[in-house]
């Protein structure tokens, strides 16, 4: 597989590459599906460091912090084929990008709630160019 450096999501100093996997047409049941515009690389801070999914595409660079490696999730990687752990890095990022929109999504209606019933308060800090927002509990209506 020939990998294209231009397109690979740039590596940090002092992370080390495990898994460079790039872009690929792949078969899916009767058709195939063309990730072309997609590479990824899983990379490790230093020895011991905190795992990065690291992808670049169309739309730019992004990374996805999967924590601290242990003996199960880098052997789980080492035992999948090139194809494998593509597919299975993509769906690590994609199931890290529905995760992200559905919190922005609930904490867009839990503030516009707020708002809406003049729960939503604010109050510049005294001395600073910062400014504290809260939501105020909801007021018991029990008589």
């Amino acid at each position: 597989m020939s990998i294209e450096n231009w397109r690979a999501p740039s590596v940090p100093e002092g992370e080390v590459v495990l898994y460079d996997e790039p872009g690929r047409v792949l078969q899916q049941d009767r058709w195939k599906v063309c990730y072309s515009a997609f590479h990824y690389r899983l990379t490790q801070a230093g020895q011991g460091g905190r795992l990065m999914l690291r992808v670049r595409h169309g739309g730019g660079e992004e990374y996805t912090d999967l924590g601290y490696p242990n003996p199960q999730n880098l052997a789980a990687f080492a035992a999948l084929d090139s194809d494998g752990r593509f597919i299975l890095f993509h769906m690590l990022r994609s199931v890290h990008d529905d995760g992200a929109t559905l919190a922005a999504s609930k904490t867009r209606r839990v503030y516009v709630q707020a708002f809406t019933d003049g729960r939503l308060k604010k109050r510049k800090v005294r001395g600073q160019a910062e400014v504290r927002v809260w939501i105020e509990p909801e007021r018991s209506t029990a008589a």
